[in-house]
């Protein structure tokens, strides 16, 4: 009798690598991308970050799982984590880098792709440098030099203008770990709370913004919470505490309906709060969650933040503050050139939809930098997304400086073939 074949976990990983493609081809069949490129997609990774690095980078566990571990590559955690998104956002990524191989100065972009921290601001510049090609442009180069030994993104030349580009990503809430912070302090209590049999609601009310949320803030907070569970005992299901910086309130709701509970604890959130629901599911239903799937959930407790409305306002004058002290990138005095500043920024789908959140910083941009700069053609508010039927994008708004009507038309070029052919697309 042959013996039983041995029980496959399915949260082992032998080869990350291995693992994307797989799903990667799964997700590209449905979104009517031909799954036979996948293992181009994965041959041009290897050719720019090295085969043994893109194999091993991924079996590094994270920090900081939520946000980001700032150590790790983006492209690594991409291929550990082989969702829809993280699909596409690497094929998107070859797209680029085959299309852009060839031109000056790629190796010097490559050096800078490979740093984590500077991933973001290197893959615009090969977005952008791919589109302008497309839209015309000519004598593409990266990493150009400007003056005083600086170096800017990229240059190019359109109408018979030279035009030097510097990229800029304001650090903003979304490249900080306060969701990290949050989960684990939501974890450690809520953990606290399943250890003496409790299932509880925890509601916390920060005194300040939500990215102001710190380790030394966690710790207090998850203190406080453990101290208020010790609490509850015989008939008490509710204790609260509040001190100078946050409030925190415990509700042990034990035996109640779970969709009362979650009810009760969505009714704590004011609007715009951090919700946590931490839960358990089959260890075997886990691969399902890559693909979208939805298995079924026991939700443990729920974790409630409530916190002031961020500074928006603070945020648009350091973009605009930051962009002014950038110029000198974009500036070269042996050659008649254009400098065009671009913010990689939440901001700029607002600005580009004209909501008016995002008016201040066009006008900051007009005022602080276009007005006072004649050798700027203009400035860019781009960001990138993803669409469910286009997939990766990228978009924003295009202000015109005082030599800057040339290129309306490059603008016009760009936006019209984003809205026409998907990028993905562009596979050569």
């Amino acid at each position: 009798m042959a013996p039983p074949a041995p029980h496959k976990d399915p949260l082992a990983r032998t080869d990350y690598v291995e693992r994307w493609s797989s799903e990667a081809a799964r997700h590209a069949a449905s979104f009517r991308w031909a799954p036979d490129r996948i293992p181009s997609v994965v041959e041009t990774l290897e050719a720019v970050f090295g085969s043994e690095w893109l194999h091993e980078q991924p079996k590094i566990p994270a920090r900081t799982p939520l946000t980001g571990d700032p150590r790790r590559h983006p492209v690594a955690v991409s291929i550990a984590r082989p969702d829809r998104s993280s699909a596409f956002e690497l094929i998107e990524l070859a797209v680029y880098l085959r299309s852009c191989a060839a031109l000056p100065g790629f190796g010097e972009l490559v050096k800078v792709l490979r740093v984590p921290k500077q991933f973001t601001t290197a893959r615009m510049q090969l977005a952008l440098a791919h589109r302008i090609h497309l839209a015309g442009a000519t004598d593409i180069e990266f990493e150009p030099m400007a003056d005083r030994g600086r170096r800017a993104d990229l240059y190019f030349r359109y109408a018979g203008r030279a035009h030097l580009v510097e990229c800029y990503e304001p650090v903003t809430a979304r490249n900080m770990n306060y969701e990290d912070l949050l989960n684990a302090g939501a974890s450690r209590i809520l953990s606290a709370a399943r250890s003496t049999g409790r299932h509880i609601v925890v509601r916390v009310d920060l005194h300040c913004e939500l990215e102001s949320f710190d380790g030394q803030l966690r710790k207090r907070v998850e203190n406080e919470g453990r101290k208020l569970i010790s609490r509850l005992y015989g008939p008490r299901i509710r204790d609260s505490k509040t001190l100078n910086d946050f409030d925190i309130e415990v509700f042990d709701v034990r035996g109640a309906d779970a969709a009362k509970v979650a009810r009760f604890a969505e009714s704590l959130g004011e609007p715009g709060a951090w919700i946590i629901a931490h839960g358990l599911i089959d260890k075997r239903d886990v691969p399902r969650i890559p693909r979208g799937e939805n298995p079924d959930i026991e939700r443990t407790g729920w974790f409630v933040v409530n916190s002031k409305p961020r500074d928006i306002g603070a945020s648009i004058s350091r973009i605009a503050d930051t962009i002014e002290g950038k110029i000198c990138q974009v500036r070269r005095c042996t050659e008649d050139v254009l400098g065009i500043m671009v913010a990689i920024t939440e901001f700029a789908v607002m600005a580009s939809t004209f909501q008016a959140e995002a008016w201040p910083l066009v006008q900051a941009l007009r005022a602080k930098v276009l007005g006072p700069h004649v050798a700027l053609a203009g400035a860019m508010l781009l960001d990138h997304g993803f669409h469910s039927e286009h997939g990766p994008f990228i978009g924003g708004l295009y202000l015109e400086g005082r030599e800057g009507a040339h290129l309306n038309e490059l603008h016009t070029a760009i936006a019209s073939r984003e809205d026409a052919q998907r990028v993905i697309d562009d596979w050569a």
